[in-house]
C-alpha cells in the first residue's frame, strides 16, 4: 500500500512538472485557436466571388497599325529596295543612266542663266509666289537661272518650294505663262533637282512624283561622289520611302517594259 501511494505521488509530481515546463516554454506562442469545420453548403453560402467579366479585346486602330508597318520598313534601304525590284523584273540599271546615248543629257550654265538668277525670283519660288514669276517671265527674263556653282532655281524650287510652284515652272505652254523650265540641271557636285528633293527632312511625295514624272531617268543618276537621289534620303524617313517605291515602281517598271519592247519592234 506505501509504494502504490508513493508511486501515485511521484506520477503526480512529473505530470505537474511536465505542464509547467510546457506552460513556461509556451509563455510567449500566441494562443491559436482552430476555427471549427463548416459544412460545403455553409462555405458556399457565406463566401461570394467577384463577378468576371470577360473583356472584349482591344483592336488596334489605323494609326497603330500604320505605325508598325512603318516600323518594320524603316530597316529596308530605299536605294537597294528600288535596285531589287528592277533586278526581279529583268531591267537593267543603266535603262536609268541620263546620258547612255552619248548626246548631252543636262543644260549647261550661260551667262543668261546666271543673270537671271536673281533676288526676286529666289523670293518668290521661296513663298511660292507664282503671280509674280508669271510677271517676271512676261516681263523677258528667263526663270531658268543658276549661280556660278550650278545651283539653279529647280533645285531651290525642289528643296523649298511646293508642288504648284514647281508644276508653274516645267509648264511650258507659252499661252499659259508657263516657266519653261527643265530639271535637266546639276550642280558642281553633279546633283539634280531630285536630289534636293530627297534631302528635305520631310519627304514632299507629291513634289517628287512630278519630278519622276517629267524626268525618271533621274531616279538613279549619281552625283560626283557617287550618290544616288535615294542615299540623300534621311534614315528616319527610310519607312515612308518604302511605302511611296512600293506605288512608284510598279509605275517605274510597267514604263521600262513598255520603252523595251518598242525598241525590240
Amino acid at each position: 500500500k506505501r509504494r502504490v501511494t508513493i508511486a501515485t505521488s511521484d506520477i503526480n509530481d512529473q505530470t505537474h512538472q511536465q505542464e509547467e515546463h510546457k506552460s513556461g516554454r509556451d509563455a510567449t506562442r500566441p494562443t491559436q485557436q482552430i476555427p471549427k469545420p463548416i459544412s460545403r453548403a455553409a462555405s458556399h453560402a457565406s463566401i461570394s466571388l467577384p463577378s468576371m467579366k470577360l473583356q472584349p479585346k482591344r483592336t488596334p486602330s489605323s494609326q497603330e497599325n500604320q505605325n508598325f508597318t512603318l516600323q518594320k520598313l524603316s530597316h529596308i534601304n530605299p536605294l537597294h529596295f528600288v535596285q531589287s525590284c528592277l533586278k526581279a523584273h529583268n531591267i537593267p540599271e543603266h535603262t536609268y543612266d541620263p546620258q547612255q546615248n552619248g548626246q548631252e543629257f543636262f543644260l549647261k550654265p550661260s551667262e543668261e542663266h546666271l543673270a537671271a538668277y536673281q533676288a526676286d525670283a529666289i523670293s518668290a519660288i521661296r513663298q511660292g509666289d507664282i503671280e509674280t514669276l508669271r510677271s517676271i517671265k512676261k516681263s523677258g527674263r528667263s526663270l531658268q537661272g543658276c549661280n556660278r556653282f550650278g545651283e539653279s532655281v529647280m533645285h531651290l524650287a525642289c528643296r523649298r518650294g511646293s508642288p504648284d510652284t514647281l508644276s508653274f515652272l516645267l509648264n511650258d505652254n507659252v499661252n499659259e505663262g508657263g516657266g519653261c523650265c527643265t530639271l535637266r540641271v546639276v550642280d558642281d557636285y553633279g546633283r539634280t533637282p531630285l536630289h534636293d528633293a530627297c534631302w528635305q527632312a520631310e519627304p514632299d511625295f507629291k513634289l517628287i512624283e512630278i519630278i519622276l514624272d517629267t524626268e525618271p531617268s533621274l531616279l538613279l543618276h549619281r552625283d560626283k561622289r557617287g550618290h544616288t537621289c535615294l542615299d540623300y534620303a534621311r534614315r528616319e524617313t527610310w519607312g515612308v520611302w518604302i511605302q511611296y517605291l512600293s506605288y512608284r515602281m510598279k509605275k517605274e517598271i510597267h514604263q521600262q517594259w513598255n520603252l523595251l519592247n518598242s525598241q525590240s519592234e
